[in-house]
């Protein structure tokens, strides 16, 4: 139900080879729905893992500023920061998975994905604070 960007920008040359293993992924999975008996359209499936907001999570990962963001996109500033604080929770979810699974290194790598991804006005507790 996201705000999809009307003209994507194309992902950086680094994020493009994980794009592809993602969509690579996502046709397999499609591909076990189908043989589970589970009607799925393939292309539409693969379809729905859009790039769109690739770059400007990279950026802000990278320490972009907001207004940067903003201006990297066409998208309401409510919606960038709704991305990316539902990026935060997946993050935190695919966490407590590793950490059930024992998975100690890919734990250590989503709490540093969820490090560089939780700061400034997008993780502020409110927008209207009584100084």
């Amino acid at each position: 139900d996201m705000e999809k960007i009307k003209r994507p920008q194309t992902p950086l040359p680094a994020l493009q080879p994980p794009l592809a293993t993602l969509r690579e992924v996502a046709t397999e999975v499609a591909r076990v729905y189908t043989d589970a008996g589970i009607a799925t359209d393939e292309a539409e499936y693969v379809q729905r893992f859009d790039s769109g907001m690739v770059n400007m999570v990279h950026a802000w990962c990278e320490g972009a500023t907001f207004a940067e963001l903003c201006d990297s996109c066409e998208l309401f500033e409510g919606s960038i920061i709704r991305a990316i604080r539902r990026l935060s929770e997946l993050l935190d979810e695919l966490k407590s998975a590793a950490k059930a699974m024992g998975n100690d290194e890919l734990f250590s790598k989503l709490e540093e994905s969820c490090r560089l991804l939780r700061r400034d006005i997008v993780f502020a507790s409110s927008l209207y604070v009584e100084m």
